[in-house]
């Protein structure tokens, strides 16, 4: 047998026993999952069975409670870019710890921003990000 001969053997076996753990796992009934106890108790009265399955672990939609998933907050006051350290620029959105000292780097480098648009000149920030924090930043006098 040649090397290519024994390593595509060797993909095809692993794809087998993969799948079959894949269709174990898939089809274990709860018998075979280990015991985690009750679930709480605010939980289990939103719980509703699926009809047909068996399983009851889908959540009742509740329109009256925000969503688990809410947008970060904007920041509580206007954001000078040409002041402004690391810390008060991760404020706005789309803008990290990394992306935060590229743009205080570039500040150093080039000077201050004549604009709201000349953020865009610093690598990682495009129109989009700008556009989204328009409202917020701002240039000083």
């Amino acid at each position: 047998m040649t090397k290519k001969e024994i390593t595509l053997i060797s993909l095809i076996v692993i794809g087998v026993v993969s799948g079959g753990l894949v269709v174990n796992i898939a089809s274990a009934d709860k018998k075979g999952l280990p015991d985690f106890g009750p679930l709480p108790e605010t939980a289990e009265s939103e719980i509703e069975e699926t009809p047909g399955t068996g399983y009851s672990g889908i959540e009742k939609a509740d329109a009256s409670k925000p969503s688990q998933r809410q947008k970060p907050a904007k920041p509580s006051g206007p954001v000078n870019i040409n002041t402004a350290g690391e810390s008060e620029l991760t404020r706005l959105s789309g803008v990290g710890p990394a992306l935060a000292k590229r743009i205080c780097d570039d500040r150093a480098a080039n000077g201050s921003f004549k604009s709201i648009d000349d953020l865009q000149r610093v690598k990682g920030i495009g129109p989009a990000t700008v556009e989204k924090n328009r409202d917020v930043i701002t240039i000083g006098n």
